[in-house]
């Protein structure tokens, strides 16, 4: 089950660049694993922690309020499974205590392919076409994401992430000398 757990969350970078749907996928199949595992090892601690019983309690609200609500399906859509960002934390958070050197590994793949997106979208830029063969028609790049312009949200929403990981290991390789 780790294997299944520490390969979803090596590829959740990897999926991000390709949309929603594989990146899904990927959370899913690492929370559900995780909740199984959790189960059969009995590791309730977990979900015990104060901030994670505040947040199944914000989630328990949020459910309460669109049921409650005029539109409940569509109030419902959104915060029914809202739970699996919490969840998906738990998975994270088990990862770094449990694999030895995730935060390393995770960081560098992450970092890589950060790079890749913002080097793809120089090269669309200057050439015209990107690595993949997208055409840059003028205007706002698109770089990997192809007809879809959020390549400008993706590189200024992960960029305090990168700044992040690398801030946590350059702390933890100075905690180990």
């Amino acid at each position: 089950m780790d294997n299944i757990i520490r390969l979803s969350l090596y590829l959740t970078p990897i999926v991000l660049i390709t949309g929603p749907a594989l990146t899904d996928i990927t959370i899913t199949i690492a929370s559900i694993t995780f909740v199984f595992k959790s189960i059969k090892k009995k590791l309730f601690y977990y979900y015990s922690h104060p901030l994670c019983v505040f947040f199944w309690v914000w989630c328990f609200y949020l459910i309460i309020n669109s049921l409650i609500s005029e539109n409940k399906l569509l109030s419902l859509e959104s915060s029914l499974f809202y739970f699996r960002f919490g969840v998906f934390s738990l998975v994270i958070f088990y990862a770094i205590e449990n694999f030895s050197n995730f935060n390393k590994n995770f960081t560098k793949i992450f970092l890589i392919i950060y790079v890749f997106v913002i080097i793809d979208a120089y090269i669309q830029f200057f050439f015209g076409t990107n690595i993949l063969g997208f055409k840059y028609s003028g205007g706002r790049l698109s770089g990997v994401f192809n007809d879809e312009h959020v390549l400008g949200s993706y590189v200024s929403r992960f960029l305090p992430l990168c700044f992040a990981f690398l801030f946590i290991n350059y702390r933890n390789s100075i905690v180990a000398t």
